[in-house]
């Protein structure tokens, strides 16, 4: 079972460190000092745990913003815990993780969410433990395709099995209850219709 949220998106970020929440914030400009002002604003050090009630609801809907936070936190403390089981950080997990098929490296930034400069230290990284390998893209021999070696694939099998094991943002709910809010998560992040 995948628990990242649908390929890209959830997890860590090839910065190493930092929730979503705290990267989210950091792209809004004039987010840090309303974080400050936010009196009722609490946050652990695992960033497992948040309250953003004085934070604008940037949702559109009030009490959903803190919510996608809370969900998102939970998702990236969970997939940095089973990147640790398996002997990786998050960005080198993320990075293994989207490498279900071979990726030239600017694609592998974009579905990793980070700047070639940071995918090439995290490839460095993982081809340095001989867990995925470089060569030619097809189609453009200055460009590189990085895949997983057989002890890369491995281990992603492995990781992939300890993220389905006790998944965050189960709760309370059945497993229709579950297939519903996947379907409604996906239509609220789809692009809108352009017609």
């Amino acid at each position: 079972m995948d628990t990242r949220g649908g390929g890209r998106r959830t997890g860590a970020s090839a910065g190493e460190g930092g929730s979503a929440v705290a990267r989210h914030e950091a792209r809004e400009p004039g987010r840090e000092a309303e974080r400050e002002a936010a009196p009722d604003r609490t946050e652990t050090e695992a960033g497992a745990r948040r309250t953003v009630r004085g934070a604008a609801d940037i949702a559109g809907l009030p009490g959903l913003t803190p919510l996608l936070y809370e969900a998102t936190a939970r998702l990236d403390a969970h997939f940095a815990s089973c990147a640790a089981a398996v002997g990786l950080t998050a960005s080198q997990a993320n990075a293994v993780y989207e490498l279900a098929e071979p990726a030239g490296m600017r694609e592998l930034g974009r579905r990793m969410c980070c700047e070639p400069p940071n995918v090439t230290f995290v490839v460095d990284r993982l081809e340095e433990r001989g867990l995925v390998r470089r060569g030619p893209l097809p189609g453009d021999r200055r460009a590189k395709q990085v895949e997983l070696t057989e002890d890369g694939r491995a281990l992603r099998r492995d990781l992939l099995d300890r993220l389905a094991v006790d998944p965050p943002l189960r709760g309370g709910l059945g497993d229709d209850e579950r297939r519903t809010l996947r379907t409604l998560l996906a239509r609220a992040l789809a692009d809108p219709d352009p017609a």
